[in-house]
């Protein structure tokens, strides 16, 4: 089965620094590890195409869910790291920078070897992360995928976990 790599990200995203990306996949496994156990078989659904993909992860300590006590900050930057490994695995995506406020994006997104001064090869990436609700409130906050000239894509993208048996 194919695995979202939520880890060492940046040295697949340029618009990632190890910082980044490091602290993007800490807030990940907080917010996994609420609810689920690793390794986790996920359904990923690109504008009602479903694969499946499984994460893994290590349980975070003390420290680690005390830095990020905060479940708004914790289940964005989480939200982020596991939206842009499922945007690799299923379109070869990649992100090249971080989106200005106000553009309707959080990342600019594009094929491997891109740079954001490709920008006519990006797409804008909005993500949106909840850690509250069933299958259905997370297809009502799928957002549809920008393309850079400002035109709407029609591409709605979820992840949902699959159940275990």
């Amino acid at each position: 089965m194919p695995k979202l790599l939520i880890h060492q990200m940046a040295s697949r995203h340029l618009g990632l620094t190890p910082a980044t990306a490091d602290a993007n996949a800490e807030a990940a496994a907080v917010c996994l590890d609420r609810h689920h156990q690793p390794p986790l078989n996920m359904k990923l659904d690109r504008d009602g195409l479903a694969s499946n993909a499984s994460v893994d992860w290590t349980a975070p300590g003390t420290r680690v869910r005390a830095a990020w006590a905060n479940q708004t900050d914790a289940t964005e930057a989480g939200a982020c790291a596991c939206a842009l490994a499922a945007l690799e695995l299923t379109d070869g995506l990649f992100a090249v920078s971080r989106a200005e406020v106000l553009t309707g994006a959080d990342y600019y997104v594009a094929p491997a070897g891109r740079t954001i001064d490709d920008l006519e090869e990006c797409r804008r990436f909005e993500v949106s992360g909840t850690d509250r609700g069933d299958a259905s409130a997370i297809r009502r906050r799928a957002i549809p995928m920008t393309l850079s000239s400002g035109e709407q894509s029609r591409v709605k993208s979820f992840i949902e976990p699959v159940m275990r048996v």
